[in-house]
């Protein structure tokens, strides 16, 4: 079924769930200036085949429900709407963002979605986690005259993602996006346009990052994946030699994406901004949850707020959420140590050989890393 991308015009669709919704065609500036005033009507993703900004209808329960902001926000509710990409474009360049946008960026299986739902406990702090529209602001960087508008920059995907990101209720005293690790190097972007932003940068210990990573064969073939897409920005690091990622086993590749996090925390960290970004170890996150939030809160100059600091003082840890239906995770520091030993049993060896590779390799880095090996 076509729909057009011209025109005020309502038809029913089929959703991916087997729902009915409405979908709304908009390029007029009214019905623009409509829908972006109503912060319930979410940025989902761009739609490149019909050169518009997919929105859909989701209520601020449903946002703190999500863990992943994608495709599943369907879920929310049965109105969609389409705005026209040129029309959106023009609309919003007369507009400032309308909150301070934090972020949290971050390295895989590290605690990334907890210190979210921490905040999410926090008032007047929209959380967001993982957008889909930034993350395709990314991959526009690399994706050249394919782009669904060829004429805009990087900068301006990015200036619009943020805008439209940034919308929220009037009393939110702030907007924090957690970001997928495959942006993390927009921090330098991130800083240099948005002049209220701070960026929390989460990752875990080494040895914990190789644990997580190495457990199960869906990580590993996340693990390539992500290996395979990295070859340039690996190459920045100052190894002790040359690195083949098709030649590296899986441990070994683990310690690569591992010391690219921290080399691109460091590179945050020496901006002469720097102090605008925070290095924060999952397991402290985890192990000391009161102090690291209200460190983290404080950061932001969320803590300036009468009733955040109430919300601080009662705060409760949570020790237990689910990242998919169905499933779940403990994150209390008792139980992530028992799960974290049983996994060295069966994959120590392999855990030690990698450290002892990137420690090797990465030698001369290693001494200005900001997280620590073990």
């Amino acid at each position: 079924m076509r729909f057009p991308v011209c025109g005020a015009s309502a038809r029913l669709i089929r959703n991916s769930i087997g729902g009915v919704a409405h979908l709304v065609t908009i390029d007029r500036e009214g019905d623009i200036s409509a829908l972006l005033a109503r912060p319930e009507f979410f940025p989902l993703r761009i739609d490149p085949q019909r050169r518009a900004v997919v929105f859909v209808q989701m209520s601020r329960e449903t946002l703190r429900r999500s863990s992943f902001l994608d495709h599943r926000a369907i879920l929310a509710g049965p109105d969609t709407s389409l705005v026209d990409l040129d029309a959106l474009f023009q609309h919003l360049s007369s507009r400032p963002a309308e909150r301070p946008t934090h972020f949290i960026l971050h390295g895989a299986f590290c605690g990334s979605t907890l210190l979210a739902r921490h905040f999410e406990e926090l008032p007047h702090c929209l959380t967001l986690k993982e957008p889909q529209l930034l993350a395709q602001v990314a991959a526009l960087g690399n994706a050249g005259p394919t782009t669904p508008s060829s004429d805009r920059t990087l900068d301006d995907w990015l200036d619009a993602a943020l805008m439209l990101l940034s919308r929220s209720d009037a009393s939110d005293a702030a907007v924090l996006i957690k970001a997928p690790d495959q942006v993390n190097w927009l921090g330098n972007r991130l800083l240099s346009r948005e002049g209220a932003a701070k960026i929390i940068f989460l990752a875990a210990p080494l040895r914990v990052f190789l644990l997580s990573t190495l457990k199960s064969r869906e990580r590993r073939g996340w693990l390539r994946s992500r290996g395979r897409g990295l070859r340039s920005q690996l190459a920045q690091l100052p190894f002790e030699g040359e690195v083949v990622t098709e030649e590296l086993t899986d441990g070994q590749l683990g310690a690569a994406l591992w010391l690219l996090n921290s080399f691109l925390c460091s590179n945050l960290l020496g901006r002469p901004d720097g102090d605008r970004v925070l290095a924060m170890s999952s397991e402290d996150l985890i192990g000391r949850p009161r102090d690291m939030l209200h460190g983290a809160a404080e950061f932001l100059g969320l803590t300036g707020d009468e009733e955040v600091c109430r919300a601080l003082a009662r705060f409760s840890p949570i020790t237990y959420y689910s990242k998919e239906p169905g499933a779940g995770a403990h994150f209390d520091a008792e139980t992530r140590g028992a799960a974290l030993a049983e996994i060295e049993k069966r994959f120590g060896r392999e855990v030690e050989a990698a450290i002892a590779w990137g420690t090797r390799m990465g030698a001369e880095w290693l001494r200005r890393s900001p997280f620590p090996l073990e």
